[in-house]
């Protein structure tokens, strides 16, 4: 009968996930995680297998993380929805840890070459998608006309991740203008208060 864990398998895997976010894959020794995840090598090895399996459970738990907090942003009915997105679209620019965001990040470093690490991230888009086209679909009189529901989904998860990707440099791109091009594309202005 194996031992009970003398580790919280959940606090393990967010180390994890912030320390693969911090390094990437490649860059991340085993011996670097024994150290960061607070356990040894065997209880490593016994509850997550390889580095790899680590990885991919990691990137799991990130993507669902991030859906959730992704779904409560743009569901709220109590919040306008051009609310909603300027809060999801300042909160994706407005990162001051430069790691840009895992899901791309892994893209970039691992999609070549790892055929499951290119799954979980075409699997994470898909979904967040998803989400957004429902929350769309629920709150359509609030988009701009014309504007359908599946393409306003697209604008939106591609300016949130180009916005995550340039927050991770110190460029001096205008989020600003960004976000209320976007807003002024996705939503109808706001009257104009006399």
């Amino acid at each position: 009968m194996p031992r009970p864990k003398s580790f919280d398998v959940d606090e393990v895997l967010d180390r994890a996930v912030d320390r693969f976010w911090v390094n990437g894959y490649a860059a991340t020794s085993m011996e670097d995680l024994v150290t960061h995840l607070g356990i040894n090598r065997g209880s490593l090895y016994s509850t997550f297998g390889s580095k790899h399996e680590l990885y991919e459970r990691a990137l799991e738990r990130y993507l669902s993380s991030g859906q959730d907090r992704f779904a409560k942003m743009v569901t709220d009915s109590a919040i306008p929805l051009r609310e909603a997105i300027n809060g999801l679209l300042h909160s994706s620019a407005e990162r001051t840890d430069h790691r840009g965001c895992l899901l791309v990040n892994t893209t970039m470093e691992r999609n070549a070459t790892d055929e499951r690490c290119l799954d979980l991230t075409s699997k994470g888009f898909d979904e967040l998608r998803a989400i957004l086209i429902a929350a769309f679909e629920s709150r359509r009189n609030e988009l701009a006309d014309g504007l359908t529901p599946d393409r306003a989904a697209d604008l939106l998860l591609v300016a949130t991740q180009g916005l995550r990707v340039v927050g991770a440099t110190e460029s001096k791109i205008r989020a600003d203008s960004t976000i209320q091009t976007v807003l002024d594309t996705l939503t109808p202005k706001p009257p104009v208060r006399r």
